[in-house]
């Protein structure tokens, strides 16, 4: 007896992006595979997703975790045993993510105050630093200086530079994806 073989289709190569969601550590990303089958003669299919569970065309609620390119394999088979196979490819974009923006504020100028000792060369200052992210992330704040890290807000009051000069002080904001943004403020202090 003559026996056309079925033919099978696993659907259409498909693309997904891991939703950002202020935690790296998440990168999963849930589909539906769904394939279709016909046999010429209208003999009865059997369908196997090969190494899923999934006995039926419909193959629901498979989850892939990572970024990458991944195929899966249906295939059909007829009651005479002849059978097809196709291939459906499924692509997993990295979650995306804007960094922060920092920023250290306006540059600034300060005279040292003349109180009759010249051993007093000091200013105080505050620093007002702002910091955004357009995904709305957990940010740190970190501001460095001529003597190192000094500060972990926005703003850091009560500073104190001795002797004339140019200071720089910069502002590091990073998100929760460790990705960093930088802004630098220059303090002059005038004798």
């Amino acid at each position: 007896e003559v026996n056309v073989a079925p033919v099978v289709d696993a659907g259409a190569d498909t693309s997904y992006t891991i939703a950002h969601d202020g935690d790296p550590a998440t990168n999963d990303v849930t589909f539906d595979l769904l394939g279709s089958a016909s046999d010429p003669e209208g003999d009865t299919l059997s369908f196997n997703w090969l190494g899923l569970e999934c006995p039926d065309l419909e193959c629901p609620q498979q989850t892939l975790y990572g970024a990458g390119s991944y195929g899966y394999y249906l295939s059909a088979v007829d009651a005479y045993g002849a059978s097809d196979l196709d291939t459906v490819v499924v692509t997993i974009i990295e979650e995306p993510n804007d960094g922060p923006i920092s920023n250290a504020g306006e540059d600034a100028s300060y005279t040292i105050d003349h109180d009759g000792d010249p051993l007093t060369d000091c200013v105080t200052f505050d620093l007002t630093g702002s910091a955004g992210d357009t995904d709305g992330d957990p940010l740190s704040y970190n501001w460095n200086g001529n003597d190192g890290d000094f500060c972990s807000t926005t703003n850091c009051d009560n500073l104190a530079a001795c002797g004339a000069g140019d200071y720089t002080f910069t502002l590091t904001t990073t998100d929760s994806y460790n990705t960093s943004h930088t802004d630098t403020v220059i303090v002059t202090v005038v004798a």
